[in-house]
């Protein structure tokens, strides 16, 4: 049984040397007393170097998570998952996911088992991401031309704000719409536009952009404002981005006109 339980324990040791997720095991003072190399190789850092520090002493001094971290009774029960900044070799920064568990008493000792996997990379992605979306929202409502993202099956999902002036309405109001030939907001008496023949639909159907059909748009005062329109596909999805624009002023006395 004895033979049995030391195979077991080296395994398990040998699968914590040789993972990819940084281990640590703080003693029951909350100082580093075991770290294994895929936590040495993301702190730069030798076991020897680790040993008997504590944790936050791995903490970015304005990480807010720090003060939390002081405040842990490590002796007691304890669960905790935080994104933190860890100091690198006392220079560099990285972002790590951070996870504590206590582990049951052993001979009446208490330890807890730190696990540190870095996510700089994929923080770093997700602020990017972040920063472009918020970087084509602002372009998207500094437009003077109207913008619509909407699809046959989803409606109308989005809408910048020159589209918002140019119909009228908002985009809660809109919201799940979908504009094709058969919507109530195209004038089918000043445009006899078959539903295939619709920019957006060919678009969607083509894969391809379709460029400037003139249209009559229904204001919500019931008012009509004359478009040039566009549409391009997006993505993969049934879905496509509509630009159109306001060419009311410019429309020829003589050009069709809808029913008043």
């Amino acid at each position: 049984m004895r033979h049995h339980t030391d195979e077991l324990t080296v395994r398990l040791r040998s699968a914590i040397d040789s993972g990819a997720v940084g281990i640590a095991l703080l003693d029951e003072r909350g100082r580093i007393s075991y770290t294994n190399p895929a936590l040495n190789a993301i702190l730069a850092s030798d076991a020897e170097d680790l040993r008997s520090l504590r944790l936050t002493d791995l903490i970015h001094p304005n990480d807010p998570t720090l003060t939390e971290l002081r405040q842990l009774d490590i002796g007691r029960q304890l669960t905790l998952t935080r994104d933190v900044q860890i100091v690198v070799h006392g220079r560099r920064t990285r972002w790590a996911e951070l996870h504590l568990t206590t582990l049951p008493p052993l001979r009446g000792v208490t330890s807890t088992l730190v696990q540190i996997t870095d996510v700089t990379e994929r923080r770093e992605l997700v602020d990017r991401i972040r920063r472009n979306e918020e970087l084509a929202r602002v372009s998207l409502d500094a437009l003077d031309q109207g913008v619509i993202f909407a699809s046959p099956t989803l409606g109308i999902s989005r809408m910048n704000p020159a589209a918002a002036a140019i119909l009228g309405y908002s985009s809660d109001e809109l919201y799940d719409m979908w504009t094709s030939p058969t919507w109530s907001m195209f004038d089918e008496d000043a445009v006899r536009l078959p539903a295939e023949d619709f920019v957006g639909l060919r678009a969607i159907e083509t894969g391809e952009t379709m460029r400037h059909q003139i249209l009559w748009l229904r204001h919500k005062d019931d008012d009509w404002r004359r478009v040039r329109m566009s549409a391009v596909p997006f993505g993969w999805t049934d879905e496509v981005i509509l630009f159109f624009t306001d060419i009311t002023d410019f429309t020829p006395e003589d050009a069709p006109r809808p029913h008043r």
